[in-house]
């Protein structure tokens, strides 16, 4: 049985993290995790699994997110903000969705529910982590560490890609995307080799396959390419094999679909597309935990 799944980045390829949900609740062990740890875009999806949404209700926030334009279109006045305020776009979209989606599956009462209200709630700990560019360290943002802490304002910071989003500046640090060095969060506090066994890592892989061909932009193509090529080897690091680890490899979906991949838009097709390839990992890695007698 599985006490902590642990999200990678991935920005719009993360909803194939849906259909690992659905297959943890067809076998039963939806809900056996109540450690949930992400990294970018990983950190939203982290998070909608410690609020309880079932697969269903994921992928219908999926739906209803691709209707919300999480970023601005890029222009000359865009360049401009990246001269002043290192970053295209001000997450304020981004931010405000995160919101809204913790007003409207449990948090309607609270103005902006922090960690502790999150755990208090829902019983979960979530860990989203983060790059501190002011000490030059990867930090994890929970009820243990921040507990008093904007939970929405955690998430922006994790999903602040370098360029594309503006820094996010907290106590006088500065924080951005981990994606440069921990897009998978295998480090997170508590991991040990003696807890590995009950640690599931969800993982998508292949994401640079499309960033050059049709890209949503031509700036943006180049910036995804970079960032791709320095997220494989980062992650070549990790020591993601002393656990259970669901690797969705998604370059099938890059190369048939223009996915517009920092603007967060795709369509029902795309998300069921991803949502299967998910399903379908997930069962190959889990088949045994379907047998009642393996958890």
């Amino acid at each position: 049985m599985f006490h902590t799944i642990m999200f990678s980045g991935g920005a719009n390829y993360a909803a194939a993290f849906v259909g690992c949900i659905r297959y943890l609740e067809h076998i039963g062990l939806r809900h056996a995790a109540r450690r949930l740890v992400g990294s970018s875009a990983g950190a939203l999806i982290a998070l909608l699994t410690a609020l309880g949404l079932s697969s269903d209700e994921m992928r219908a926030w999926s739906m209803e997110l691709a209707e919300v334009h999480l970023m601005n279109k890029i222009s000359l006045d865009s360049a401009l903000d990246l001269y002043e305020m290192c970053g295209i776009d001000t997450g304020e979209h981004l931010l405000n969705a995160v919101k809204a989606t913790l007003a409207k599956y449990g948090f309607a009462d609270e103005r902006d529910p922090t960690f502790k209200d999150l755990a208090q709630k829902t019983g979960n700990d979530l860990f989203v982590c983060v790059l501190n560019l002011s000490s030059q360290q990867f930090e994890y943002l929970s009820v243990d560490t921040t507990p008093h802490m904007s939970v929405a304002l955690a998430v922006r910071m994790s999903m602040s890609l370098p360029v594309m989003f503006t820094p996010v500046h907290y106590n006088g640090n500065v924080y951005v995307d981990p994606v440069l060095g921990r897009n998978f969060p295998y480090d997170f506090p508590g991991r040990t080799p003696q807890t590995d066994s009950g640690v599931l890592g969800l993982y998508v892989s292949g994401t640079r396959t499309n960033t050059l061909k049709n890209p949503h932009c031509a700036f943006q193509g180049f910036i995804l390419a970079l960032m791709a090529v320095v997220v494989d080897q980062s992650n070549n690091h990790a020591d993601k094999h002393a656990f259970r680890m669901v690797n969705v490899e998604i370059a099938d979906c890059a190369a048939k679909f223009d996915v517009a991949t920092m603007a967060f838009t795709w369509t029902p097709e795309i998300i069921s597309h991803l949502a299967k390839s998910g399903y379908a990992e997930a069962k190959r890695v889990l088949q045994d935990y379907a047998n009642p007698a393996s958890h």
